[in-house]
């Protein structure tokens, strides 16, 4: 397991790390990442899962695998698509506190625990065709 971040801020997707693999994951869709900043209501729930199985194998390969499963995470919620056991068993794994706790500076430990709370439950709660969106929440 490798971590080095550049972190804007303690949310699932404030890095430059997440940054680059919500790109690669929107590419790998067909999309455009410029357009689809400007509308991520493009990347939707069909064409995530018509790429799943690509995208998967994506975030398995890469090096920093614990953050590509969370960003996967955040954008099966974003996209309401399907979430087969297998990955929902390996999002719950990577968003345990507990594997990042030694990399937060303790400015930031309380909302990194949030926001990795805010993923953890809303994977659990997750239905199929029923997008959700991390609140983002940036503590004072």
């Amino acid at each position: 397991m490798l971590i080095k971040l550049t972190i804007f801020d303690a949310t699932i997707m404030g890095g430059n790390l997440q940054l680059i693999i919500e790109s690669n994951i929107v590419k790998i869709c067909g999309i455009d990442f410029d357009h689809y900043l400007d509308n991520k209501k493009i990347l939707s729930k069909e064409i995530f899962e018509e790429n799943f199985s690509r995208i998967i194998g994506f975030v398995k390969g890469c090096e920093d695998y614990i953050v590509a499963f969370q960003v996967c995470g955040a954008l099966i919620l974003q996209t309401g698509s399907s979430l087969p056991v297998e990955v929902k068993e390996k999002i719950l794994e990577y968003t345990k506190w507990e594997l990042e706790e030694r990399f937060w500076p303790k400015s930031l430990i309380e909302q990194r625990k949030f926001c990795l709370n805010e993923l953890r439950q809303k994977i659990i709660d997750h239905k199929s065709s029923i997008p959700s969106i991390l609140t983002g929440v940036v503590f004072p």
